[in-house]
């Protein structure tokens, strides 16, 4: 499905209701605003996990506004790509502390 910063053709508004999307989630990207960016992360499991990311502005938003989103989820984006794995949130052996 392509997304760009216009608003989502009827054939892809189609789409998304046949998809297993929560309805929330296909209500936000079909009312969702302008498009900031997109990213899909890879969660640190032991499997292929992985988070899609949507970002929106303000339908509205003002260029200036949509820089700021972007800064936003800029800083966002790096603490979920910093997310520790699996064997991080184990407790430490007494031994090891």
């Amino acid at each position: 499905m392509a997304t760009t910063e216009a608003e989502l053709s009827q054939a892809e508004i189609s789409d998304l209701d046949r998809t297993d999307l929560p309805l929330r989630i296909v209500d936000e990207l079909k009312n969702g605003g302008r498009l900031v960016d997109t990213a899909v992360i890879k969660l640190p499991t032991k499997g292929d996990v992985r988070m899609t990311v949507v970002v929106r502005g303000a339908p509205d938003a003002s260029p200036e506004e949509i820089q700021q989103a972007l800064e936003a989820w800029r800083r966002a984006e790096r603490k979920l790509q910093n997310l520790p794995g699996d064997d991080e949130d184990e407790p430490r052996a007494a031994n090891e502390a």
